[in-house]
């Protein structure tokens, strides 16, 4: 089992405090909270939450425990693991476990109860969502766990089903609006925006041909894409954010072969290469289309450009407004 210890944010290429043993870091139990947490969306949020109450209450680290090596053919995740430790680190979790699946997936819901809630995690509680199953063969579901537990003097809080908008907030419905490229949609139930992370790569230059030079943002092939098309974004790098235009796709125009995630990052001109960023969607502009010739992409571009700027102006008038509202009034 690894164990990461979250403390100051992580830089892109360093690693967390780590150690690969089997027993519980610190002095005394833990309060854990289980899932696989792709995405940490806002029902992870709440579960993590829960933890932390209980790990209050009884004067405990809160802990999540996680597995790598489980994985669906052809699905993507929506997080790194970097990215993930981040998100725990932000939503107050002091240490990670994660086990391999190979190592758990043959279990008996007894013996996962006994060797890892207990033996290796050393958990006084554990906190898991409703859906939540473990053991060989996904034999072991909440109630299970909570009798499990029980027998041996700890606790355990299984959460119910969250909902948002009339959907069921769940990595699954997440991937469902992202093909569909509502980004805006993915948003609400991730409760931050849909980013991808990577490192500024060479590409074919193409957009610097074009008058709109692109930052060519190099992802891991693992993570979840969204639908082809044009983007609204914001481009973040170093503690910058600056408006942007993302396309993601092979740029038939082009002649492009491959997917790549190009973004035309507005009134920059740096050299970033090598730099690790993330680009936020915020909006779908429009689908990827082959143009009848360079000049008509180039106007598609400039368009999508002047929507990205529109989408500022609209966001600092409503800001003025809101602010002119609240200044109003009369003599106290």
């Amino acid at each position: 089992m690894k164990i990461i210890e979250l403390g100051a944010p992580a830089v892109c290429g360093g690693a967390d405090t780590c150690t690969d043993t089997g027993a519980a870091t610190g002095a005394g139990r833990c309060t854990a909270v289980l899932g696989c947490f792709d995405g940490v969306h806002t029902a992870h949020a709440q579960l993590i939450e829960t933890g932390r109450r209980v790990a209050h209450e009884l004067g405990t680290p809160l802990a999540v425990w996680t597995l790598r090596g489980l994985s669906k053919s052809g699905r993507g995740v929506l997080l790194g693991e970097k990215e993930k430790l981040e998100q725990f680190r932000s939503l107050g979790v002091d240490a990670v476990f994660i086990s391999d699946f190979s190592d758990v997936r043959d279990l008996s819901p007894e013996r996962f109860v006994r060797d890892v809630l207990i033996g290796e995690l050393n958990a006084a509680a554990v906190v898991c969502g409703y859906n939540f199953t473990f053991g060989r063969g996904a034999a072991g579901n909440g109630a299970l766990l909570s009798a499990l537990m029980e027998e041996r003097g700890r606790r355990c809080y299984v959460m119910p089903e969250v909902t948002l908008g009339g959907l069921h907030v769940s990595s699954t419905e997440i991937r469902r609006l992202l093909s569909a490229g509502d980004v805006a949609g993915a948003a609400r139930l991730l409760g931050r925006r849909y980013a991808l992370h990577g490192t500024v790569a060479h590409g074919k230059q193409n957009g610097r041909l074009l008058g709109f030079p692109t930052a060519n943002l190099a992802v891991d092939g693992s993570i979840y894409m969204p639908k082809k098309g044009v983007y609204l974004t914001d481009f973040v790098f170093d503690g910058h954010r600056i408006p942007s235009v993302t396309n993601v796709g092979t740029n038939p125009t082009l002649g492009g072969d491959s997917v790549t995630v190009e973004s035309y990052i507005l009134d920059f001109s740096d050299d970033i290469y090598g730099v690790c960023a993330s680009v936020e969607f915020i909006e779908r502009d429009r689908d990827e289309l082959r143009f009848s010739s360079a000049d008509e992409l180039r106007e598609a571009i400039a368009g999508s450009v002047l929507r990205r700027r529109e989408l500022d102006n609209g966001a600092a008038a409503r800001i003025n407004r809101e602010t002119a509202t609240k200044n109003k009034g009369g003599c106290a």
